[in-house]
């Protein structure tokens, strides 16, 4: 390292010295230091905030901060102009100069801009006398050392005397200066005051930090300064983040430049009684008003004998700020029950709420008086030139005119000397201000009025232009500008002060202080005057003035006018102690005794508001030399009903400790925004003990605590089942993953965690109607402090809403998972930890979308815990350095909450424990009843049936390809079924029906009966007819948005024939392409169905998600969902009241028959109807005219429960259907497929036989494919029953297939020209270069090296066999340009084929985020292109990269097991064998998970279809099947039998079989055990409970597989054959299909088959031990049967590969 001689000796050798010059020569001398000698110095440094006092630190500075410190100097300097000093006598003063880096810049800057400026002196203050030494070093390279001149001191130890000068202009430079504390920017102020002579301007540079306001503050002190320039720089646009503001003051004769008081600072807060806001809660003319009314009371200035300004809130006190944010959540917030209650004098009470919900309420209350009280100015204070601030103003004209002329009134109305840049909103107007200003809360047209007075002595012609000036800005501006001339004054006609709100102001002020009056007045004001002194109690803690460790607080409380303190006090203990105690760092903290003084005022000195528990009060009318002579700990002056800035204020009358004064009065206007407090999150302990069955016992004396803050901020009176155990772990700041039923109170789990927590809480939501949906529930709950930001808000709303979250003026942030994907948001958040400004949560709502969604169509759902983790970060310490996850749902299988964990918890994100996954049980709705509808459908006749007409005089044969008939079916049922529905929902109330209902309910809940609310509703028949608000609501479920029968459009226009009818397409995330139109219309019709304005709201999916209305009676869904969780989330938005409510799903209806092409029958008339499809009875009577019999294993059903499949190409089936895959076809007019598709050498369609063609049962159809050896893709398949088919064609479009996959990763990878940057280096502005082949050149970069590429996201569609973007479309045209000639053309949009779109680029890029190809992605919605960033790997890590994926599926060993396998893939290289190698994982596995829910949802429906069974009966079944398929005890992970006498207590399924993963033949006879009477007897069971909950365990667990699990398929018989199967045919077939499984399985598994068939007849055996009777003799037989049918399996599968090995050598 070079020594401090040598380093000086290369200073004084610089020629021509630059910064850089200077910083490399720094950076040279510590060159050879290690690492960890390089990070201690570097960590000494504080971030550059210690004093610089070694040779090592200076130079480390200039390594780390230097390049920043200069481009900060720099961009301040380009905004001071030259010409202000260009050829003055120059001085500069560098305060707290360290090496002198500002001046260097600033002497650098003139010599490059050839700026001639004569330099007398340059001075230097710096308390370290060795970085002092060094900024003379540097200077004195640059001019005459004579010229510098050094100060080593303080800042604060300088006098004028040290700085004063006779040159031209001073330049300060104060860079990262005024933000330390220490320095006393009020005694700076006036130093500077005392010195300034000639012009001086000021350069403050600081750091950008949202509670730092002291360059404001220093700023704030000086009279009238010009502002050249205020900026904040932050890293979004910027490499670094600064605050600057750059001012000039100029002073040639004596007069005063500073203010002659402290600045008084602007505070936001204000409570608003139930009572007020109920009277204008309702939509009238005076609403807009009393928000505009609040808004502008809720903001209040506090003045202070020290500059409050200046205070500094970098380590904010976690109590503190969360009592802080709590205060001025809402401006107006609601009050505490506390201060509610105070006014129980006053007539307000409790309102009874069947919903737990608590309001208080006042008969009687007349709305034009608390509208006038809104107004109240008082009337009482009357100011003369003695106690108004007259020093304020610019003359003694204006003090004549407010004090002498003007009506009383308008002392306070007016605003003096208000900057007319505040209300211009224009900085070039800065340094102007009008003499009188009132700022009108709601008038419309007109924003205020000012009054200037004109008088000669006062405004010569030199300032007339000014005057016009000012006069023309105000009016562009909105404002009137009323000038009076000085002869006028005494004649001034105040008629033309005319406005709604000056009328009201006058009203009020006219009116007398009668007992109505003050009452009115102390409801509306009072809990303002209380919100007021709350904050400032706690700015008074926070800046030290208050020790909370004080046993006892004296305070005296001058009341101006409506009483306030002592309730603010008492209400703000209760807070106080009620938050430590529930934390476990700060409950040995509690509120000090409080002596309260109050002096009052004639007319409230009696009031009941002066009464208040837990405070000492002594209430006085006068003060007294008692009260004069006491020694205070705080005083406060406080009146609400007058303004700032008009009274002389005297801090002097009373004794303050610590200068302990506050002085609160109302703002004339907002010059500041409210302030949230950000800082550590705090620990809170635990709300409830978790029982080792698995059940939560809440610890009362937290509950307790918690329960106030449920009731203070959302007006609850206690919590929901299931919310504490979610809570518990929330605010213990541990991860959690909470289920609640739908209605449970999801959202006020997390609402309630975040305003306990002094940070940002950002909710992802899936859709944008669930984003507005709680914003509005936060605002209805008087939390203002929310927002949310998506693509229905416009550019510049969507910048200043995240200006917002970044300033800290924000609790809640409602956000796509898409925009945690855009580089620019990413970077905002970045920026803000820098800033200061910290998140407490990630919350993602409906968390379930994670795995529903992020394998299907959303991929950004996939990114999620990873961007949470990575960018949203809390305050960082060494025990958490990321944010706590808080993911809800209603509906989450075992199978989903496996994904969830999987996709958060990948690669390190977000660790989740064994407690993670906090359930309510309660899934089981009472209120919520279910019904399948069958809904006959009627086919079209075949027309290519009988074209000879043969058979003429007989039925026609139907067309079963006609999926219209369905659509249109249902439709026509929909359109008189609606009006049916309240029929049913009387007859679900008659006495028996509910007794059933009721009873059922508990047996479910293995409780005993306890009270059980009232489910009755009054619906009448003609709920629908039009009406100004409706009391019942119902929702129609539509898979598709137009064109079909069960479409919202085609179906909302029918019902709307009769009935009001309003529909919901809401889109998602950040789709750009989403229609406008349609956005604003669904949002609009939200609002209407919320408000009970529509009856019936017909929509998509969009509307199945947290969309809370309590009436909502009904709903349908016009075909069954994707997921019994999908449908479940939709039926909940039912029966939120608590009142009876009906969910239905219509289901197809049809039985069709056919002869099997079979049948070897051949006689007439065979040949015409044999393949074709009749109704059954139709077929029968043809075959009885004919005298035929055939036999039924020749007669196809083709029925809802009996389905029929057929093939087809993705690419062309056209081609494929008429056998033309090799042939030119004429129909398509496309080549052969050898020629044409780029799969043909994948495809195994292209060897299907002739008889695998055209519709046949799955069973056969898979029979004909293996005896030919041939796989064929379930993208392949397409499925004749219209309702299965609406399901599976969205599972088609979001698998479409793994060639199609894999040919896309090619594409971008190997064939796509991208632009490509070498290093992550944003501010690059041309690419590196562009390459062809990104993939070749990633493996051709060394290791380690960073490359980033912009990939398009473009539709790509193809057109006569060519490649083009789409550049516009609408349902008729579409604009295209070819990839290759870039020329344009319109085609018709129908038939158009899409080649690749925006969904298969994020697949392929989640894909290779998988294995570690990609490192981080963004992406641009508005350009349409990615960003992804890739680091060259060493060889072997990309395998490495698929383990660490696989092994969120497989054990560690399987994981490892299966990517031994991975090099044997196809592929040129270890990324293509590791993407071929996910791809294929994904369609075996994942795809199939989803077949699985499809599945699963179409046997629910098919059990509720049975026509054997009564309606009652069936939804019974139908809630258990809900019940045990979410709540089943055997698929907890810690379910035990406590007192089973045994050493393993456990029976939790998914524990002993790893979730799915490992299978053990002891672990069926275990679980067979279930039904046992040892077992059922532990917990008052019953068998069939028992067997369903069994069975819950095994289809949870069943949808989660990846491979066969003989356990849980062996088990699945088990239940099957207890519980019975009847004539469900879906049922009987996963009993067969389940038995050949496991059978299939174990034989593989098990080398010794001697040991396989003894477990087999151990099994049979098994079913029917003590007492069982399981399996009867038919079903033992069967059994029998499907083993021989899986040993024809195992046989035809070995003589398959017996032919593979040797058949090739003969």
């Amino acid at each position: 390292m070079a020594s401090i001689t040598e380093y000086n000796n290369q200073i004084k050798a610089l020629q021509h010295p630059t910064f850089q010059k200077i910083r490399n020569i720094a950076c040279d001398s510590i060159s050879d230091l290690d690492t960890y000698e390089r990070d201690s110095i570097y960590y000494s440094l504080n971030r550059g905030v210690n004093l610089l006092n070694t040779h090592e630190q200076l130079c480390q500075y200039l390594y780390s901060f230097g390049k920043m410190h200069e481009a900060k100097i720099h961009a301040a300097l380009s905004h001071l102009q030259p010409e202000k000093y260009h050829g003055k006598t120059l001085q500069v003063i560098d305060w707290g100069c360290g090496q002198g880096l500002a001046s260097m810049c600033f002497l650098d800057y003139l010599r490059e801009n050839s700026i001639d400026a004569d330099i007398e002196r340059i001075l230097l203050i710096e308390p370290s006398q060795i970085a002092l030494d060094r900024a003379k070093l540097h200077l004195s390279a640059y001019i005459e050392t004579a010229k510098v001149v050094d100060l080593n001191k303080y800042v604060n130890e300088i006098t004028a005397e040290n700085i004063v000068s006779d040159v031209d202009v001073t330049i300060h430079f104060f860079s990262n200066i005024l933000d330390v504390d220490s320095v006393n920017v009020k005694q700076l102020a006036q130093t500077l005051a005392d010195a300034i002579c000639a012009e001086h301007y000021f350069v403050c540079v600081g750091p950008l930090n949202a509670n730092n306001q002291r360059i404001d503050a220093f700023y704030n002190w000086f009279q009238n300064p010009e502002l050249i320039w205020t900026a904040n720089h932050n890293k979004e646009n910027y490499s670094y983040t600064a605050r600057y503001k750059i001012f000039k003051i100029e002073r040639y004769e004596t007069g005063e430049i500073l203010v002659s008081y402290n600045p008084p600072k602007q505070f936001h807060a204000a409570y608003r009684l139930d009572c007020v806001n109920e009277l204008f809660s309702s939509d009238n003319d005076k609403t807009e008003k009393v928000k505009a009314l609040y808004k502008s009371l809720a903001v209040f200035e506090v003045s202070t004998p020290f500059d409050i300004g200046a205070s500094i809130y970098e380590d904010v006190n976690p109590i503190y700020a969360v009592l802080s944010n709590i205060i001025v959540r809402g401006l107006p917030t609601k009050a505490s029950r506390f201060v509610e209650e105070a006014f129980v004098n006053y007539g307000n009470t409790l309102q009874p709420d069947n919903l737990g919900g608590i309001r208080y309420s006042i008969k009687n209350l007349n709305s034009e008086d608390i509208f006038l009280a809104l107004h109240a100015l008082d009337n009482r204070l009357s100011l003369n030139r003695g106690t108004y601030n007259c020093e304020i103003l610019d003359s003694d004209l204006e003090a004549h005119y407010i004090c002498d002329v003007a009506p009383k009134m308008f002392q306070q109305l007016f605003c003096p000397q208000r900057g007319l840049s505040s209300i211009t909103n224009n900085t070039a107007n800065q340094s102007q201000r009008v003499d009188f200003s009132c700022q009108f809360p709601y008038d419309n047209n007109i924003k205020g009025i000012v009054i200037e007075l004109d008088g000669e002595r006062y405004h010569n012609s030199f300032h007339k232009d000014d005057d016009d000036y000012r006069t023309n800005t105000l009016l562009r501006s909105s404002w009137n500008c009323i000038r009076i001339r000085e002869y006028e004054i005494s004649n001034t006609d105040f008629d033309c002060f005319d406005s709604d709100y000056i009328r009201y102001v006058k009203r009020a002020y006219n009116k007398p202080f009668d007992e109505s009056w003050k009452k009115n007045l102390q409801l509306t004001l009072s809990p303002i005057g209380i919100a007021r002194i709350q904050k400032v109690l706690v700015e008074a803690l926070l800046i030290g003035k208050l020790d909370i460790q004080s046993p006892k607080w004296n305070i005296l409380v001058l009341e101006r006018d409506v009483p306030c303190a002592a309730l603010a006090i008492a209400d703000l203990k209760q807070m106080f102690n009620h938050l430590t105690v529930l934390s476990q760092d700060y409950d040995h903290l509690s509120f000090p005794k409080v002596n309260l003084t109050i002096i009052s005022t004639p007319e409230f000195v009696s009031s009941s508001l002066h009464q208040a528990d837990g405070v000492s009060i002594n209430v006085f009318e006068k003060s007294n030399d008692a009260i004069r002579n006491h020694l205070y700990d705080l005083v406060i002056d406080i009146a609400v009903m007058s303004r700032a800035g008009v009274e002389n204020i005297s801090f002097s009358e009373y004794k303050a400790k610590n200068d302990c004064y506050f002085h609160i009065r109302s703002s004339h206007f907002q010059r500041s925004d409210r302030q949230i407090y950000t800082s550590d999150v705090i620990d809170y302990k635990p709300l409830v003990i978790k029982e080792p069955n698995g059940e939560y016992t809440d610890i009362s004396d937290t509950k307790l605590h918690l329960e106030y803050f449920m009731q203070t901020l959302f007006r609850k009176e206690t919590f929901r089942p299931g919310q504490l155990p979610i809570l518990s772990r929330a605010l213990q700041n541990k991860c959690v993953i909470g289920l609640l039923p739908t209605g449970g109170g999801k959202s006020l789990t997390y609402q309630i965690a975040a305003m306990l927590q002094p940070g940002i809480t950002v909710i992802v939501d899936p859709l944008r109607s669930l984003m507005k949906d709680q914003y509005d529930g936060l605002m209805k709950a008087g939390i203002d402090t929310c927002t949310y930001i998506n693509a229905t808000i416009d550019g510049s709303e969507k910048e200043k809403r995240g200006k917002a979250m970044e300033d800290s003026l924000l609790q809640f942030v409602f956000l796509s998972p898409e925009r945690l994907c855009i580089y620019s948001f990413r970077e905002k958040l970045k920026n803000m930890h820098e800033l200061g400004v910290y998140f407490s949560y990630g919350v993602i709502d409906e968390v379930h979308c994670v795995s529903e969604w992020g394998h299907d169509f959303r991929f950004t759902y996939l990114h999620l815990g990873r961007n949470l983790y990575n960018y949203v970060l809390p305050k960082q310490t060494e025990e958490r350095k990321h944010i706590t996850l808080f993911g809800l749902t209603a509906t989450a299988s075992f199978d989903v909450l496996a994904d969830v964990e999987r996709e958060l918890s990948g690669n390190g994100q977000f660790p989740l424990d064994s407690d993670t996954i906090v359930r309510d049980e309660n899934t089981n709705r009472l209120e919520l009843q279910y019904k399948i509808e069958k809904v006959p459908v009627e086919y079209s006749v075949d027309q290519y049936y009988d074209p000879n007409h043969y058979l003429d005089d007989y039925p026609r044969a139907l067309s079963i390809k006609d999926k219209w008939a369905a659509y249109e079916a249902k439709q026509k049922f929909l359109t008189h079924y609606v009006n049916e529905i309240p029929q049913y929902i009387r007859e679900l109330q008659n006495d028996n029906n509910k007794k059933v209902i009721t009873e059922q309910y508990f047996v479910r809940q293995n409780k005993k009966r306890t009270n059980v609310p009232e489910l009755e509703v009054s619906m009448p028949d003609n709920f629908t007819e039009k009406k100004e608000e409706y009391s019942e609501s119902g929702i129609i479920f539509c898979p598709h948005k137009n064109a079909t029968g069960i479409s919202v459009k085609l179906n909302a226009s029918e019902l709307n024939k009769s009935m009001d009818v309003g529909t919901f397409m809401g889109s998602s995330g950040e789709d750009f392409d989403e229609s406008e139109n349609i956005d604003n219309e669904s949002f609009r019709n939200l609002e209407l169905f919320r408000e009970n304005k529509l009856p019936i709201m017909v929509a998509t999916k969009a509307f199945g998600m947290g969309i809370d209305k309590p009436n909502v009676r009904f709903t349908v869904n016009m075909n069954y969902s994707s997921s019994l969780e999908s449908f479940v989330q939709e039926a909940g938005r039912a029966g939120r009241d608590r009142h009876m409510a009906l969910s239905v799903i219509l289901l197809s209806d049809y039985k069709l028959v056919r002869i099997s092409p079979k049948c070897p029958i051949s006689q007439f008339p065979m040949g015409i109807i044999k393949g074709r499809w009749f109704k059954e009875k139709d077929l029968y009577y043809i075959l009885q005219q004919h005298n035929l019999y055939i036999d039924e294993e020749f007669v196809d059903v083709f029925s809802p429960d009996r389905d029929m499949v057929k093939l087809k190409c993705t690419v062309c089936n056209t081609r494929f259907g008429f056998g033309l895959c090799n042939q030119t076809c004429n129909r398509c007019n496309k080549g052969p497929c050898e020629v044409q598709c780029t799969f043909y050498n994948q495809c195994h369609l292209k060897n299907v036989p002739r008889e695998a063609k055209g519709f046949q049962y799955i069973e056969d159809l898979n029979e004909i494919l293996t005896q030919r050896n041939i796989t064929i893709p379930k993208e392949n398949l397409e499925y004749m029953n219209a309702d299965y088919e609406t399901v599976m064609y969205f599972f088609n479009n979001n698998f479409k297939g793994s060639l199609i996959e894999k040919r896309t990763m090619h594409e971008l990878l190997s064939k796509s020209t991208v632009p490509l940057f070498i290093g992550n280096n944003v501010e690059l502005r041309e690419p590196t270069e562009e390459v062809t082949n990104f993939l070749k050149r990633l493996l051709d970069a060394d290791y380690g090296t960073e490359l980033v590429a912009f990939i398009s996201t473009r539709t790509i569609v193809r057109n006569n066999d060519q490649l083009a973007y789409i550049i516009k479309s609408n349902d008729r045209e579409t604009i295209i340009e070819y990839i290759q000639t870039r020329e344009l053309e319109t085609v018709a949009t129908k038939g158009l084929e899409i080649y690749r779109d925006s969904a298969d680029v994020d697949k392929a890029i989640y894909r290779m985020c998988c294995i570690g190809l990609i490192d981080d992605f963004t992406k641009d919605y508005n350009k349409n292109r990615c960003r992804i960033v890739a680091v060259r790997k060493q060889d072997g890590d990309y395998y490495k990269g698929l383990q660490t994926f696989l092994e969120r599926y497989y054990s560690k060993e399987k994981a490892a097991e299966e990517i031994a396998k991975v090099p044997n893939y196809k592929g040129e290289n270890e990324i293509h064998k590791c993407l071929g190698y996910l791809t294929e994982f994904i369609y075996d596995k994942i795809a199939v998970k989803r077949k699985r829910a499809i599945d699963d949802i179409r046997t629910f429906c098919m059990i509720g279809a049975d026509d054997k069974i009564d309606w009652l009966t069936k939804n019974e079944i139908l809630k258990n099947h809900i019940y045990y398929y979410f709540n089943s005890k055997y698929a907890r992970k810690d379910f035990i039998y406590d007192n089973l006498n045994e050493t393993d207590k456990s029976f939790s399924l998914t524990k002993d079989t790893k979730e799915g993963t490992v299978y053990s033949i002891d672990t069926v006879y275990k679980y067979m055990r279930v039904i046992d009477d040892d077992i059922i007897s532990l917990d008052s069971s019953s068998q069939i409970d028992n067997a369903k909950h069994l069975q819950g365990a095994v289809r949870l667990i069943r949808r989660s597989l990846i491979s066969p699990n003989p356990t849980i398929d062996l088990l699945n018989v088990f239940c099957l054959l207890f519980l019975g199967v009847g004539d469900n045919e879906i049922l009987k077939k996963e009993l067969k299909d389940s038995y050949i499984s496991a059978y299939l399985a174990l034989y593989k598994d098990y080398p010794n088959k001697t040991v396989f068939y003894k477990i087999i007849e151990e099994y049979k055996k098994q079913l029917n031990v003590n007492n069982r009777h399981v399996a009867l003799k038919k079903d033992l037989q069967d059994i029998d049967s499907w083993e021989i049918e899986a040993e024809l399996v195992i046989h035809s599968e070995w003589l398959h590969n017996f032919k593979n090995k040797y058949a090739k050598n003969i």
